[in-house]
């Protein structure tokens, strides 16, 4: 388990090295915010926003939780099912994008062996 989140920050470390040499701005990540009342909340530029799970829990009571994606409130069913569709993900984050183009990929190189087989018993 060491040795993933060792990875994972290395290459998180590698990119801002790369984008401090090219000079862009890191993308903002979603933050976490604990207020002395024991509200938790998270959010991305300036909104109430988390993939992860709820974004504001009012006085640390999960009952009293509240479900946000860019700042437009969700109920829990709706939030999960955002989440699963994958609308408003960047497009390196969508599971079907991989399937996508690994398929695309396939018939590429399925019609690519048809064509050879077919002009090789031409000749």
């Amino acid at each position: 388990m060491k040795d993933k989140e060792e990875k994972r920050l290395k290459e998180a470390q590698d990119i801002e090295k790369q984008n401090k040499i090219r000079g862009k701005e890191d993308f903002p990540k979603t933050k976490r915010l604990k207020t002395p009342d024991g509200t938790i909340v998270y959010y991305w530029d300036n909104k109430l926003h988390n993939w992860e799970g709820p974004a504001l829990i009012p006085q640390g009571n999960n009952k009293l939780r509240e479900y946000y994606i860019y700042g437009v409130k969700y109920t829990q069913e709706d939030w999960k099912e955002a989440k699963r569709s994958g609308k408003g993900m960047p497009w390196f984050k969508d599971p079907r994008q991989t399937a996508r183009s690994a398929g695309y990929e396939n018939r590429i190189l399925r019609n690519n062996e048809c064509r050879k087989n077919y002009t090789s018993q031409g000749t």
